[in-house]
């Protein structure tokens, strides 16, 4: 059995266009629920996500220098997961593996943007091949 991923991922997810600064970048994190935001290209191509982290310490220079600090030079050299929209739990579970990431973007056959998928929401499904933290 398999879990159609439209019932488990983000569909509008924070995303921010690869040159944001950081400092603008955190302005797309609004509350608790939101604490991965998906750096696009002019395509709406995915090119990475970012967390709160992250931005953390991209910015802990300070303000000034997070406003000249590009969401494009954080992903530099970052392994940028992707999954299709079709692609089951299991798909997610290795390319987080894979990625030591907790979040994927998920992608349409052109490979533009359709939702996100974290460790958080794969944990929350009522599936009973959900993703699990090990015993």
């Amino acid at each position: 059995m398999t879990t159609d991923l439209w019932h488990v991922m983000h569909r509008r997810p924070p995303t921010a266009d690869q040159h944001t600064s950081v400092w603008g970048a955190w302005q797309r994190l609004r509350g608790p629920e939101h604490r991965h935001l998906v750096v696009i290209d002019a395509g709406a191509r995915p090119v990475g996500v970012l967390d709160e982290h992250d931005l953390a310490r991209a910015g802990s220079p300070g303000p000034l220098g997070a406003r000249h600090v590009s969401l494009q030079q954080l992903l530099t050299g970052r392994i940028a997961p992707q999954v299709r929209a079709g692609d089951d739990l299991a798909t997610v579970a290795r390319s987080m593996l894979v990625a030591d990431t907790d979040a994927v973007a998920v992608v349409d056959d052109d490979g533009r943007l359709v939702g996100l998928v974290t460790a958080h929401h794969c944990r929350r499904s009522d599936h009973p091949h959900r993703l699990e933290a090990p015993a």
